[in-house]
């Protein structure tokens, strides 16, 4: 497993197995069921979650971020890989790279 530090745009992420989700009014509750912690992503952030499904590459997520929220592709580069190193850090996820 790469260090969160290792996440690139190059590298694919998938959602941890042991990380249930739902939907709440103000974003995403998850819940990581081998340690009992919860996490609460804004919507943002539940959009980031949303695409990570093991298949898109992390540069792939962000050209989709930029199309929906029409931030600057270097911003939005920047914020996507600290937030998915942070949730790689929490174990939410994990790297599907081949």
């Amino acid at each position: 497993m790469p260090k969160a530090s290792e996440i690139t745009l190059a590298t694919t992420l998938g959602k941890a197995e042991q990380v249930l989700s739902s939907s709440v009014d103000d974003g995403l509750l998850l819940m990581d069921m081998d340690t009992g912690d919860y996490h609460h992503f804004d919507d943002i952030a539940s959009s980031i979650w949303s695409r990570i499904d093991g298949d898109k590459s992390v540069g792939d997520v962000c050209l989709e971020l930029q199309d929906e929220f029409q931030v600057d592709p270097a911003q939005c580069e920047e914020d996507t890989l600290e937030f998915l190193r942070q949730a790689h850090r929490a174990n939410l996820v994990a790297d599907q790279s081949a």
